[in-house]
């Protein structure tokens, strides 16, 4: 819906717009949820789309491949989490 779109929008400028990468990392963390929200809920992708989650930051994410790739440790924690289920 237009109001998916503009929280989406919003979260993404908080994160564009941020100094702190406290602060960019709390936006992604709800821009996330709301795209995991969305994809669970229409099919946004054709191919398969992996939920993935960090125990150490307590947020998920979606990528388009299998492997971890965290991004809210940055290349401290990059592989820290694990597929949790697959969107297709």
């Amino acid at each position: 819906t237009e109001g998916n779109v503009e929280t989406l929008r919003a979260d993404a400028t908080i994160i564009a717009e941020a100094r702190s990468i406290a602060t960019q990392r709390k936006a992604f963390h709800k821009l996330s949820n709301n795209m995991i929200a969305l994809s669970k809920e229409f099919k946004l992708a054709d191919n398969k789309v992996y939920l993935q989650y960090c125990p150490m930051a307590k947020g998920s994410w979606l990528s388009d491949e299998s492997k971890i790739m965290n991004p809210y440790h940055g290349s401290n924690m990059l592989a820290c989490g694990n597929v949790k289920s697959v969107i297709e």
